[in-house]
């Protein structure tokens, strides 16, 4: 099976297929999957820009939240990368853009 990397724009959150993964077990109580992911993103050194899209001035407004809250906590971003790893989505630390 090819590796899918994290990076690749093409992906999405439901291609990340985040029930399988079970991320929602590492999240905060009341986070969305957007929220984690975009949290997610702010961690890996790879990864310098992102684009979000919104269907909604709420979703502008969780993004935004999601933002200011700031990375995830270094012991949940392992876990969540070791959990994309097992299933072929790379998180990989030394893809470069």
């Amino acid at each position: 099976m090819e590796k899918r990397f994290l990076a690749n724009t093409k992906l999405s959150v439901t291609a990340l297929g985040y029930g399988a993964m079970e991320l929602s077990k590492l999240s905060e109580k009341d986070e969305s999957r957007s929220s984690f992911l975009i949290r997610f993103a702010m961690n890996h050194p790879a990864i310098c820009t992102f684009i979000i899209g919104t269907k909604s001035y709420y979703h502008l407004i969780e993004n935004i939240k999601a933002v200011k809250k700031g990375k995830l906590p270094e012991e949940i971003y392992r876990e969540a990368k070791r959990r994309l790893d097992s299933i072929d989505v790379v998180a990989d630390e030394s893809l470069k853009l």
